[in-house]
């Protein structure tokens, strides 16, 4: 299940991918259609199906430790099948999505790609061949 799949409009061809209902809420409400969640950082087989018509995706994950981990697993398991990009919560120093404050907030953040994001933490693509899926 991804919470709020039935309300993306076809025409996106991108989502935005969070953890938890409660920051989907929150997008909504501020204007961003095209927002869903997995319940939790673990994508399974079942989301990749359900992503699988969208060719990009914008990981927000909560700024925790399981969310960074999280969000190193989705890239991991995610990068060779769509266009990743990531917001890092940690920019706006908020650890959740339902604390960004404003549409203006939201679009405003960084969107990093893969090569960014792994390089802003002093990673590389090898490093995540040792992150147990």
């Amino acid at each position: 299940v991804l919470y709020n799949y039935n309300n993306i409009d076809d025409s996106y061809n991108f989502l935005y991918l969070f953890e938890g209902m409660k920051d989907v809420l929150k997008l909504v409400l501020l204007g961003v259609d095209n927002v869903v969640a997995t319940f939790g950082v673990n994508i399974t087989d079942g989301h990749i199906l359900l992503l699988s018509k969208y060719t990009d995706l914008v990981l927000v994950y909560d700024n925790d430790n399981a969310g960074k981990i999280g969000t190193l697993k989705a890239i991991k398991h995610l990068r060779k099948k769509f266009n990743i990009k990531i917001i890092d919560l940690s920019d706006i120093n908020k650890k959740d999505g339902f604390e960004i404050e404003s549409l203006e907030e939201f679009n405003n953040l960084k969107r990093y790609s893969v090569f960014e994001y792994l390089n802003k933490y002093n990673l590389t693509l090898k490093d995540l061949e040792d992150i147990k899926w």
